[in-house]
């Protein structure tokens, strides 16, 4: 499923499309997720410009938003289209 990083949607708990990550409070890293962070306003640690030269162990927190039903969950899209600022 297609989306813009940073995306959320509500979304049936039974599938989980490729690319998206289920809004749970997890712990991610930044070396893994660094386009989400951007898109997200997440503040990078000091001295790390990218996700190429930052430490694999360094995370940030998605959000938790709480499900309106035990049916769906919310998802935010990690790799897609990097929405345009303008």
């Amino acid at each position: 499923m297609e989306g813009y990083i940073g995306e959320i949607r509500l979304f049936p708990k039974t599938w989980l499309p490729k690319n998206w990550i289920v809004c749970d409070g997890s712990d991610v890293s930044f070396k893994d997720y660094d386009l989400l962070s951007v898109v997200c306003g997440v503040e990078w640690p000091k001295g790390y410009k990218n996700g190429d030269d930052v430490d694999p162990h360094l995370f940030y927190r998605l959000p938790n938003l709480e499900s309106p039903s035990e049916d769906v969950h919310y998802i935010i899209c990690y790799m897609g289209q990097f929405p345009s600022k303008y």
